[in-house]
């Protein structure tokens, strides 16, 4: 029977893609890993790296055994640290799911803030569309999921909006003459238009927004995240929606340009989904009190301005 050491040498090696490196995380030495790697080998009778001056890369069948080794290592460390109390706040570690809307546009500036009082906790961040980021909450693979609207969830999942944001029609300089417009959800299918892939939440949003209005808009461009669609247009390439602070970040360049629109678009918001009976490390109850608290302070300074 092959160890689970031989996997958890095997896991580092193929995620640093050095044997070197990987040595150096297990504390032992190289070709200690080298002879671990060459034993598992055999005993699955193929070869897992294919090896050259330049470094070490996964074959197609190392590939596939990563996948499902990685996802079982991370499930073992995490509960390793769990039991072990190691994961405490001094050297803590949070395993976040999250998109690139939900990075831009609150957890970028959420992280900010929680560093200031816990330095030394760490972020584990998955990089996802918000189907496979609730997924990894559901499996167990993260501690939170922080996804944009619009979501659904299942028990024992439970989700809070913790932050609000609109989204903003942009165009470049060769579309510039539409910013002085108001124009109509109708008419952005008379331009080029640039919007995130299927599958996604935001495209899931505009599309459900143009079914109601009776309106077919063909996509031009799907790139694969919000944030492509600033380039894109500032390349002239089309019009396009961004969250609003991505457009604010972006609008003093002058080369990309807000259009009104005829139809308010609704407010959409950004989640943070977790597992309520899922086992959290003193780190990620932390973390939940923090968002928890943070949302609130944002809340009542927003009913503060509007009642000014």
């Amino acid at each position: 029977m092959i160890s689970f050491e031989s996997y958890r040498v095997f896991y580092y090696a193929a995620k640093y893609k050095n044997f070197t490196r990987a040595a150096n995380r297990l504390s032992t030495s190289q070709p200690a890993v080298s002879h671990t790697i060459r034993t598992l080998e055999h005993q699955l009778g193929c070869r897992l790296f294919s090896r050259s001056n330049h470094g070490v890369t996964l074959t197609p069948e190392g590939k596939l055994l990563y996948t499902h080794v990685s996802a079982g290592c991370e499930q073992f460390f995490k509960g390793e640290s769990l039991v072990s109390g190691t994961d405490a706040l001094e050297n803590g570690v949070v395993y976040l799911a999250t998109t690139e809307t939900a990075l831009h546009c609150y957890l970028f500036g959420l992280l900010d803030r929680f560093h200031t009082h816990f330095p030394n906790v760490r972020f584990k961040l998955m990089n996802q569309v918000t189907s496979d980021a609730i997924g990894a909450v559901k499996n167990g693979l993260c501690d939170f999921a922080i996804v944009p609207s619009p979501v659904t969830v299942q028990k024992p999942l439970q989700k809070r909006a913790v932050s609000s944001f609109s989204d903003v029609l942009i165009c470049g300089s060769q579309y510039a003459p539409l910013a002085g417009q108001t124009i109509s959800l109708r008419q952005i299918a008379e331009y080029p238009f640039i919007c995130v892939a299927q599958g996604t939440t935001t495209r899931t949003f505009f599309d459900e927004i143009f079914t109601a209005h009776n309106v077919a808009v063909s996509v031009d461009i799907e790139p694969a995240s919000s944030d492509m669609i600033v380039p894109l247009a500032e390349s002239n390439l089309g019009i396009g929606f961004v969250p609003d602070i991505i457009y604010n970040k972006n609008k003093d360049s002058h080369t990309i340009y807000k259009i009104d629109l005829s139809e308010p678009l609704p407010s959409r918001t950004i989640n943070v989904v977790y597992d309520k009976k899922q086992q959290k490390s003193p780190a990620a109850r932390q973390f939940l009190r923090f968002i928890k608290e943070d949302a609130d302070a944002s809340s009542a300074a927003d009913s503060s301005e509007k009642g000014l």
